[in-house]
């Protein structure tokens, strides 16, 4: 971390900074690498936003119960949209996740709406895939019992870039998915128009085998990924490792502020929504820029599209997150694979050719 690194607060709709001796694992991985590697050129701040959504629509991860909720999306939504252009963050980085099931599809489509209205504001939102592969309890909770993958919100909006998470191997440069990175297919979400032609190719190599567990007709998850695994985090006067989508998330949303603010120095506005550009520069040759993805050297410029090829996600386990039991789904799992994927969408961004790219 550079010297002079550091972040503000904002607190939203009556949030607390709060400080005790509580855990906060996940608010210190988050914001410790946001600053770390934005830098002190880049302006961080920590959201906290009040709130406690209770009307969801319980399954075996989250039964009713009296302390039982899901994150304030609605408010945190409502609160930046209404906020000054000026005020608004470039980025926005989300790593609390849930079952989409868990909320109505009035809910998450209202709330998926404000974030694309958020990105035509100039606001790139990047969400954590979840860490349950294709899901952890693997039931609808419709009341037909049903078995069923299960994604995640707010990662399945469109207007979100979600975030996998791979492990290295070897080498930096040698990457593998992830076996619990988060993803498959929107039940509340059609697959928008850029995920067309790559989601096509994958499911007709990877798509029979879960059939009728999954919508194939859903907006596909994750957009991206990055490494998630063995990140240092600092709480409570202790260093304790950390894995999970929600480290990866932070680090691509640093990457993003990053190049915000080089394209700032040439009088270019924010990236705004990633997805389109992403999904089209990873599908065509750039001249010297080739693919923006990992591997650096790549072959072909028409073998393009993602770089992770190994490893393959899992999960339905038999338990729910509430140690419930649950379907079991033997081998249940996205494999990674060329181009995009269900365990690391495009694959790994490689910097270089993304500043490249994002800057000319």
């Amino acid at each position: 971390m550079r010297v002079g690194s550091n972040f503000t607060e904002a607190l939203l709709n009556g949030g607390q900074n709060q400080q005790g001796q509580f855990p906060a694992a996940e608010g210190n991985l988050d914001i410790q690498y946001a600053v770390a590697l934005a830098g002190a050129n880049v302006d961080v701040r920590f959201l906290s936003v009040g709130g406690r959504n209770q009307d969801f629509i319980p399954d075996l991860d989250l039964p009713k119960g009296k302390k039982s909720f899901t994150e304030p999306y609605l408010e945190l939504v409502a609160a930046l949209a209404a906020l000054p252009s000026v005020d608004l963050p470039s980025v926005l980085s989300i790593s609390y996740g849930v079952n989409e099931q868990l909320l109505s599809r009035d809910y998450t489509r209202h709330v998926c709406d404000v974030f694309g209205q958020l990105a035509t504001r100039g606001v790139s939102v990047l969400a954590a895939s979840g860490d349950a592969g294709p899901g952890q309890s693997c039931q609808t909770n419709d009341g037909s019992g049903a078995t069923r993958f299960l994604p995640a919100f707010p990662a399945s909006c469109p207007y979100v870039t979600a975030v996998g998470a791979t492990r290295a191997v070897g080498s930096l440069r040698d990457e593998t998915a992830s076996d619990f990175s988060g993803g498959g297919f929107s039940e509340h979400f059609a697959r928008p128009a850029y995920q067309d032609g790559e989601v096509d190719a994958y499911l007709a190599k990877h798509g029979a085998e879960w059939k009728g567990l999954y919508n194939p007709d859903g907006r596909g998850i994750p957009d991206v990924a990055a490494l998630g695994h063995d990140y240092q985090v600092y709480s409570h006067g202790k260093v304790e490792s950390a894995d999970g989508t929600s480290a990866s998330t932070p680090v691509l949303a640093a990457m993003v502020a990053v190049l915000n603010s080089l394209r700032a120095q040439k009088g270019k506005p924010t990236m705004g929504f990633l997805n389109t550009w992403l999904y089209k520069a990873s599908r065509f040759a750039f001249d010297e820029y080739a693919s923006i993805f990992f591997p650096p050297s790549v072959p072909s410029p028409t073998n393009l599209a993602g770089s992770i090829t190994t490893g393959k996600t899992s999960g339905c386990p038999g338990t729910s997150y509430a140690g419930l039991d649950s379907p079991k789904v033997e081998g249940a799992g996205w494999p990674a694979d060329s181009g995009w994927d269900a365990a690391t969408g495009l694959g790994t961004p490689n910097f270089a050719r993304f500043r490249r790219l994002a800057c000319v």
